[in-house]
């Protein structure tokens, strides 16, 4: 079986989904390290012959002379994905897989990758729009105010919680100066109901900005450790994580854009 594999207009961008077979076969005698272990072809499937049209080629391209890329991982209830995205600041090319995830596992739940994948491209305008498309839906506003607590007092305070043993719970809330568990926290004690975590680093700077969010009652919690110890607990909205993306991922592709215009290397 042969076939070309042709990008068409879907949902404001050029997109094409293609079953584990297709994408087994337009990606066979890439080398291991050409993309994230999470899009090799899955155990088991057989590749069929399949070509990517110019449009298509040029784009899964864009990998090798990215500026700036960002991987996602998100996830809500039992559903998830897992993405990556490269621009070299005129278009994008965003490839994606669903995964499943069994919250019924302990500790932690176990998720699964699920066959096919989507492939998007899009000019750089559209990056923003596109990265949000792939995080879950949660409510606009933020509801509740940022808290931070020292790490080893957070990591006994849920377990405490968790575990009935209000006899502990008092005297870490003491020791906090605290006379009841703040609500950020209280919302990802009762539940976490899914996540969010977003990786960006580009071309010239090795380092890594990471943005992570945990789902609870009320919506996303932004997490972050500090410097001093603490981990800060900030509610937030789809726009404050909207905004904060913007940040990170402008920044830096002003950034390389800039060093290209003064003559640094492609």
């Amino acid at each position: 079986m042969t076939g070309t594999v042709t990008l068409a207009p879907l949902d404001g961008a050029h997109r094409v989904r293609l079953d584990e077979a297709a994408w087994a076969g337009l990606v066979a005698g890439a080398p291991p390290s050409a993309l994230p272990a999470w899009l090799a072809p899955l155990d088991g499937v057989d590749a069929v012959v399949v070509n990517a049209d110019p449009s298509l080629q040029e784009a899964l391209d864009i990998r090798g002379r990215a500026l700036v890329c960002a991987d996602i991982a998100a996830s809500a209830g039992s559903t998830g994905l897992l993405a990556s995205v490269w621009t070299d600041g005129e278009f994008v090319c965003s490839i994606a897989r669903a995964v499943r995830v069994d919250t019924d596992s302990h500790p932690e739940a176990a998720t699964a990758l699920v066959p096919g994948v989507e492939i998007s491209v899009y000019p750089i305008g559209s990056l923003l729009d596109e990265v949000m498309r792939l995080v879950p839906p949660t409510p606009d506003e933020a509801s509740g105010v940022p808290e931070l607590i020292p790490e080893e007092f957070s990591i006994a305070l849920v377990r405490a919680v968790r575990a009935g043993d209000m006899g502990l719970v008092g005297p870490i809330l003491g020791d906090l100066g605290l006379t009841e568990v703040p609500p950020a926290v209280a919302d990802l004690i009762a539940e976490i109901d899914g996540h969010l975590l977003v990786s960006v680093t580009s071309r010239s700077d090795s380092s890594v900005s990471v943005g992570s969010w945990l789902k609870g009652r009320r919506g996303w919690i932004e997490i972050a450790r500090t410097s001093t110890g603490h981990i800060r607990h900030v509610p937030a909205g789809r726009a404050d994580v909207r905004d904060l993306l913007l940040s990170s991922l402008t920044g830096r592709l002003g950034a390389e854009l800039d060093r290209r215009a003064g003559g640094g290397a492609p």
